[in-house]
């Protein structure tokens, strides 16, 4: 994971909710975007989504 975090910060948080909603969840307006990252970041860890898919979503 050692370009997850600048890739989380260059993620807008409109890119972090399609991913997440992809993936499955389901999202509410309140989710702050720190509830988001902190998903991603499991998520990523886990392997249950590719950090590849995030730097694509950049454009990386």
């Amino acid at each position: 994971m050692s370009n997850f975090p600048s890739v989380l910060y260059l993620l807008t948080v409109a890119q972090k909710r399609a991913i997440l909603e992809r993936h499955g969840y389901t999202l509410h307006p309140e989710d702050r975007e720190s509830d988001l990252d902190f998903t991603l970041a499991g998520d990523v860890d886990s392997g249950a989504i590719g950090l590849k898919e995030l730097e694509q979503a950049i454009g990386r």
